[in-house]
């Protein structure tokens, strides 16, 4: 059961970063968080997709050469409705298409190079300058927002997160088996936390939550009770 949901009190701009391990379940509580306390959701995992999608899509080889060639072609634009980000790519619509296994794979190509963390770097703080966001990645606490107010950590058995994400796959209709769902999370996993340019890692001061076991819900909750003893609240009608 979900708890009552919150106003922050705080008088200047408040950041939650939520960081953690693919297909743990960082959008989705990052979401969920906001939606409970009035934030904005900013998804710069659906950034970095964009980008690799505008590689996959125009036939380019994901290589530093032409990334470094087409980068200032890629155009993305977030519009935040309803606390959810909308994901423009240069002004067509990718809300659902960037969630592809075919982009999840780009994304992590992309996420690797210098030149394309800068640029959406840029846009994520400029977002994020004036209004009160939850925000989820993978280098959101130690490089994005050093400074949050709230970092948490999340992490989860990776048979787990294999079914978790196999299920999404079924939704959409995509056909792809579990093994190879499991063997394309392992494969990013071990590529997140080695890679040379801002590899995957926890904060000194982020709080590790494991929700291998635990419900969506259940996982809302201790990152609200989290949140809580960081920041005041008050509370408000369902």
């Amino acid at each position: 059961m979900q708890k009552t949901k919150q106003n922050l009190v705080k008088s200047s701009t408040v950041i939650i970063a939520i960081d953690g391990e693919p297909a743990a379940g960082k959008g989705t509580l990052a979401k969920s968080i906001a939606n409970h306390f009035n934030m904005l959701y900013l998804d710069t995992g659906a950034m970095f997709r964009a980008v690799g999608l505008y590689f996959v899509k125009n036939g380019i080889d994901i290589t530093d050469e032409n990334i470094k060639k087409y980068i200032d072609k890629v155009d993305v634009t977030l519009i935040l409705e309803n606390n959810y980000v909308k994901v423009l790519l240069n002004k067509e619509d990718v809300t659902n298409e960037i969630r592809s296994n075919t982009s999840s794979m780009a994304a992590k190509t992309v996420s690797k190079n210098k030149l394309v963390r800068k640029r959406l770097l840029d846009l994520q703080r400029n977002i994020a300058k004036d209004s009160n966001c939850v925000v989820d990645g993978q280098d959101i606490g130690t490089t994005v927002f050093p400074n949050a107010n709230v970092k948490i950590f999340l992490v989860c058995d990776v048979f787990e997160r294999a079914k978790r994400r196999k299920v999404d796959f079924d939704k959409k209709g995509e056909s792809i088996t579990f093994d190879e769902v499991l063997k394309a999370i392992k494969e990013r996993t071990h590529d997140d936390y080695n890679r040379e340019e801002s590899p995957l890692k926890k904060a000194e001061d982020a709080y590790l939550v494991d929700n291998t076991n635990l419900t969506k819900d259940e996982t809302l909750n201790i990152a609200i009770d989290i949140i809580n003893k960081r920041i005041g609240v008050n509370e408000k009608d369902s």
